[in-house]
């Protein structure tokens, strides 16, 4: 159980002190006003939002204050508009280099596709040039042994 009373932030134990009275409170209330629900409701419904806002009130009132008095509050605002500049310029830059990384991507990519473009071509060609040697050469069992066809030997070399 969390014991509040020896917390070290002075807040938390103003606030943790109001909560009770609240209740102290609000229960009676709400048992006078049980005949009249939509009174109860209403009371109840209050009680929830004030002690919020109360809650709310002890806990960073104080807190502003001492920023205002101490002028940190400037500092911060400049510290923060510093930060927030440093970072789009950060991501500005992440943004261009990643920018310029992907255009020599998309370079590479469309060399390697002309590539492979042009092997296909030249695959379809050596396939074409294979059907008609072999419409117009006799087949390979009518061949000797002694007979090569130099033209084959020159395709594997290209």
């Amino acid at each position: 159980m969390l014991n509040s009373k020896h917390s070290t932030v002075p807040a938390t134990r103003k606030t943790v002190s109001s909560i009770p009275v609240l209740c102290l409170i609000t229960a009676p209330v709400t048992m006078i006003l049980s005949s009249q629900q939509d009174a109860a409701f209403a009371f109840a419904s209050l009680a929830v939002v004030f002690s919020s806002y109360i809650t709310l009130v002890v806990l960073f009132v104080p807190k502003m204050r001492r920023l205002i008095t101490r002028g940190e509050w400037q500092s911060e605002q400049q510290d923060t508009m510093k930060t927030g500049s440093s970072t789009n310029n950060n991501e500005e830059e992440k943004s261009r280099l990643l920018e310029k990384e992907n255009r020599e991507l998309e370079k590479i990519i469309a060399e390697k596709e002309e590539r492979v473009s042009e092997l296909r071509q030249q695959l379809q060609d050596r396939q074409q040039l294979r059907s008609r040697r072999r419409s117009s050469n006799p087949s390979p069992d009518k061949l000797g042994r002694g007979n090569c066809d130099g033209s084959r030997v020159h395709l594997l070399y290209k």
